[in-house]
């Protein structure tokens, strides 16, 4: 059994440890087993039970196969049901290359939060990516967007109103869950991204540039500047319209710069080229697969 996750008020104690559950009746969840004062201050039993909401975690949700895809924090409140102000909260981050929901039970086991109420408490739970607890504890309505990804709410649930000294025998939360991917989802996405990546790689498109050219140099009366002119901007325009033009017109700058025959120049001119379009690749192979999860969003995905 993991460490106990403690719960304080000044009416009521609850001490409790999250564990991983069997899948029962169509839900695979976290359990809390907790103790509180009663009327007469005595700590009695309680229970808290989290389980899996199956209509948005799957039939039989399973924790240990529902892996967390970038950096995630769970939190815990104790909140005035009544009113939503957070009594106490706490926050803390899952760690490990790969972490999944089976590891909420050990990451809460020494949340310590206490207040002076106890009655019309609810107690909420949430996991919600991308998001360090560094960056503070938010609630569900105060989470807000972490550099250029738009946190979201992995799972979350609250168990409405209680009166924790009154010794409920069940306080039940129902984690519900964000969007899930399944591993076709991410293959079939990376698979595209290789796609993409090949696109980047063809130079067709410049060489139908050049031969675009030509052909407008061509009609082009001797001397006539302005003509030459329109066939560069031609030029220009049709390779900029390649992710990788900006390479091709380097290239061009530096091959006008080489003598007749000097294949050392035109040699390291094609070396800078080649330096270049690897870099664009594989920014646009690597923005691409960041959002194989959860459409750009971190989220739960099936192992």
């Amino acid at each position: 059994m993991a460490r106990p996750m403690r719960l304080r008020s000044a009416s009521a104690h609850l001490v409790g440890s999250l564990a991983a559950i069997a899948a029962q009746a169509a839900l695979a969840g976290l359990a809390a087993p907790l103790a509180a004062c009663g009327g007469g201050g005595d700590p009695v039993a309680v229970s808290v039970q989290m389980a899996l909401d199956p209509a948005t975690c799957g039939a039989v949700p399973d924790p240990s196969a529902l892996d967390l895809t970038c950096a995630a924090t769970a939190g815990v409140w104790l909140r005035r049901a009544s009113t939503g102000e957070v009594l106490e909260r706490a926050c803390v981050d899952f760690g490990g290359d790969a972490p999944t929901l089976a590891d909420l039970p050990s990451l809460l086991a020494d949340v310590d939060l206490a207040t002076a109420s106890s009655a019309d408490v609810s107690v909420d739970v949430a996991v919600y990516a991308p998001w360090q607890s560094a960056s503070g504890c938010p609630t569900l309505d105060e989470v807000a967007p972490s550099g250029d990804a738009q946190t979201q709410v992995v799972v979350s649930g609250s168990s409405g109103g209680v009166d924790l000294s009154a010794s409920p025998a069940l306080i039940e939360v129902e984690l519900a869950c964000g969007p899930i991917a399944a591993p076709g989802d991410a293959a079939a996405c990376e698979s595209d991204c290789k796609g993409e990546q090949d696109d980047c790689y063809d130079d067709s498109e410049l060489a139908d540039c050049e031969d675009k050219f030509d052909l407008c140099e061509e009609d082009c009366s001797p001397d006539d500047d302005l003509c030459d002119a329109q066939c560069e901007s031609n030029y220009t325009s049709c390779v900029t319209a390649s992710p990788v033009g900006a390479c091709q017109l380097d290239f061009d700058s530096c091959a006008e710069d080489c003598s007749a025959g000097d294949d050392g120049c035109f040699t390291a001119c094609d070396e800078d080229y080649d330096t270049c379009q690897d870099a664009i690749c594989q920014d646009l192979f690597d923005s691409c697969t960041s959002g194989c999860d959860g459409d750009g969003q971190c989220a739960v995905a099936a192992s």
